[in-house]
């Protein structure tokens, strides 16, 4: 099985109650102990062979780019921060002109070359998600406390576990991820 994490940063991987703990933001940006929950998520998730890849739908990904030397201050933080906990990066999604999320993950999905057997999108922000009916394979993360909690990676787990039905029509002649 192949699964997309859709992940946004702030809110998810950090959060103000983190902030409170921090000297300071700027030299703390991410939450260990957030990302270490977004790590058993993955764990979880790769059980029995399963690939699992991240896309970043975040703000911050306007600073990230596959390329190492392409990458600002701010892509650099995110993928330093996930990669000290083996957690690495796949891809990100476009930016739309009217910064439609939700939008942007649905044509991430039909132009991803491969097969996706599941995904779940993990955000802190309400962009309307059940406006094209995501909001099932959304997790509402807390931006006020703890970002990405334990008690979400089992729904997150479900999620990706049992796809939306137009998955398979958006999965119509693409090859298996290998």
């Amino acid at each position: 099985m192949h699964y997309l994490i859709f992940m946004d940063v702030d809110g998810v991987i950090n959060s103000m109650s983190f902030y409170d703990t921090v000297k300071s933001i700027t030299e703390n940006p991410l939450d260990p102990e957030a990302i270490k929950r977004v790590k058993r998520l993955i764990e979880l998730s790769e059980q029995h062979g399963n690939t699992v890849n991240i896309i970043l739908t975040s703000s911050w990904r306007y600073g990230w780019n596959r390329d190492p030397k392409l990458r600002d201050v701010g892509g650099k933080i995110v993928d330093t921060g996930l990669a000290m906990y083996g957690i690495k990066l796949y891809d990100k999604t476009g930016v739309s002109e009217t910064r439609d999320r939700p939008g942007e993950v649905l044509e991430y999905l039909r132009k991803y070359p491969y097969r996706v057997d599941g995904f779940v999108i993990l955000d802190d922000a309400n962009f309307f998600w059940e406006k094209y009916r995501l909001s099932e394979w959304w997790i509402k993360t807390d931006p006020k406390v703890d970002g990405f909690r334990e008690t979400m990676i089992e729904p997150a787990l479900n999620m990706l576990q049992n796809p939306p039905w137009w998955l398979k029509l958006i999965n119509i002649g693409k090859k298996k991820y290998t």
